[in-house]
């Protein structure tokens, strides 16, 4: 049986994986084109739950991940905040990060979107200091509770 944590994961179908894989492509290719695309930036960003997107994230696409991948984090939505995660379940979000490009930013987004006035990315990327998962896990949690409310 799934935890709590893992249960957050959508799996979306994989004909709507296929269509978004396609329109991505489709939004590259017309950039590259020069033709206007915003439209398609418009509809893919809110079937990802709005996440930003913008012709920067697309001219800039091929830097960091793969159309496939692309669609695959896009299909999963806006990932939720968690208004009360454990340190356990904070710990598990941060074992799921670097199993995979759309897992990565899913659990990543958890975090952010449960802690938003934390930086969460540099604490976990750019520390100051290396510290165990489980220590990062209190240190987020900790970090959490004393520095503002949650917003959902």
């Amino acid at each position: 049986m799934k935890g709590r944590i893992e249960a957050l994961m959508p799996s979306p179908p994989l004909e709507r994986i296929a269509e978004l894989e396609r329109l991505v492509h489709r939004i590259v290719d017309d950039l590259e084109a020069g033709r206007d695309c915003d439209a398609l930036i418009v509809q893919i960003d809110a079937e990802a739950g709005m996440p930003g997107y913008t012709r920067n994230t697309f001219i800039e696409l091929h830097g960091w991940t793969s159309p496939r991948e692309f669609a695959e984090l896009a299909a999963l939505g806006r990932p939720p905040a968690v208004p009360d995660l454990t340190e356990q379940e904070i710990e598990e979000c941060l074992n799921f990060i670097g199993g995979g490009e759309p897992e990565t930013h899913f659990y990543l987004g958890v975090l952010e979107n449960s802690f938003p006035h934390l930086p969460v990315s540099d604490m976990i990327f750019h520390p100051q200091e290396e510290l165990p998962v489980a220590r990062l896990a209190a240190e987020i949690l900790r970090r959490g509770r004393t520095s503002g409310p949650i917003l959902l």
